[in-house]
């Protein structure tokens, strides 16, 4: 237990805590209503970590907790609205139920800090009545129910982070009731057996390289919006993206494949939304767009493959369609555009040719029950 005699808020001192002795590895260490508390450096582990109130923990650069839970409670318990945890050092977090418990808190992992969870039961990172998970370092979490689960608060990650989410049971990440994800760094969710990332708003800025494989479930699901100035890549999920009138804004790279249901569903029930496609959308799979034009730069496969519209589907004046022949089999040795209504172009097609065509080959790239216009551009070889 904290007591803080020593005056001076640092974790090493045993004058700081009850008995005047430093915790043990097998301690539940508590801290109530103290200062900012900073862990200087060296190593220091213990057993579950518990702070209430007072103004947080800073564990500086070159230092390292460790906080290996034996039994079944949270690991880290932390809750009191004016506290912050500051990592610039090395926090590894084993066992117990929750991994990280927070109500109302900020954890932040700093510029060259490291946050890894682990071998837990339930949630990774959970945290109730808002708080912000703050990654500006490298953070793992590994295995248990599910990665990230937030309410009420914020997931954000800046240009040069790493977020890695992987092996859960569940979900990756969800941050949900009004809550927003902001990656600019790299966020990567791997092998979550639930939707790898469930939140409200999701963004994903200019520098952001978000990465999603093996989803057991949808990969990305936005409740209100989703937007992409970066690069975003799905490779396996039962459903890519899933949209439910919730605005849409592309201006970055998509590429989706390996789905077992859709790549894209856009779902449009009556609802207000905005809809805009000028980045890239690359993939293979059903592509669902709900009627809702698409401009930009769309890559049918990923050399080659097929790209499936239900619906009619309108190819803007703005929109650059890149195929990549190889042969004369769809599919397999051309990319194609499979249009389950009417498709209507009149925008760009530029085609590479990698193979010497025979006379009488005949390519497909597009496949519909009608076809509408031209395309006003061809950019073929020489």
């Amino acid at each position: 237990l904290w007591d803080g005699e020593a005056g001076d808020n640092l974790w090493t001192p045993g004058a700081n805590w009850d008995g005047d002795l430093l915790p043990s590895s097998n301690a539940d260490v508590v801290i109530n209503n103290a200062g900012e508390v900073t862990l200087p450096s060296g190593t220091v582990t213990v057993n579950t970590l518990s702070i209430n109130n007072g103004l947080g923990l800073i564990v500086s650069a070159g230092a390292t907790l460790n906080v290996n839970n034996s039994g079944p409670s949270n690991t880290v318990s932390i809750s009191g609205s004016a506290l912050q945890v500051n990592v610039a050092g090395t926090v590894n977090i084993t066992g117990g139920g929750h991994g990280i418990d927070m109500n109302g808190v900020e954890w932040s992992t700093r510029p060259g800090g490291e946050t890894h969870i682990s071998s837990y039961s339930g949630d990774g990172y959970y945290a109730t009545n808002g708080g912000t998970l703050d990654n500006r370092g490298t953070m793992t979490i590994s295995g248990g129910l599910s990665g990230v689960n937030i309410s009420d608060g914020q997931l954000n990650t800046i240009s040069g982070s790493v977020l890695t989410v992987q092996n859960t049971s569940g979900p990756g990440i969800s941050v949900i009731g009004g809550g927003i994800v902001s990656n600019w760094g790299s966020m990567n969710l791997n092998n979550c057996v639930g939707t790898s990332l469930n939140a409200e708003t999701i963004f994903n800025a200019a520098t952001g390289n978000l990465s999603i494989t093996n989803s057991g479930g949808t990969g990305i699901h936005a409740i209100t919006a989703f937007t992409n100035w970066g690069t975003l890549t799905i490779t396996g999920a039962t459903t890519g993206i899933y949209l439910d009138d919730a605005n849409y804004e592309n201006t970055g790279s998509i590429t989706i494949s390996g789905t077992n249901g859709p790549a894209f569903d856009f779902d449009d029930n009556g609802g207000s939304y905005t809809f805009s496609n000028t980045g890239t959308l690359k993939g293979t799979g059903t592509f669902d767009m709900a009627g809702n034009s698409l401009g930009g730069t769309i890559v049918p496969g990923t050399s080659p493959g097929t790209m499936t519209y239900p619906v009619s589907q309108t190819f803007t004046a703005s929109c650059t369609l890149e195929v990549e022949v190889n042969g004369t089999t769809p599919n397999t040795e051309h990319d194609q555009i499979v249009v389950g209504g009417t498709a209507t172009i009149s925008g760009t097609l530029d085609a590479s040719i990698n193979y010497l065509p025979s006379n009488g080959d005949r390519i497909v790239i597009i496949t519909a029950t009608a076809i509408s216009g031209t395309f006003s551009t061809v950019t073929l070889p020489n």
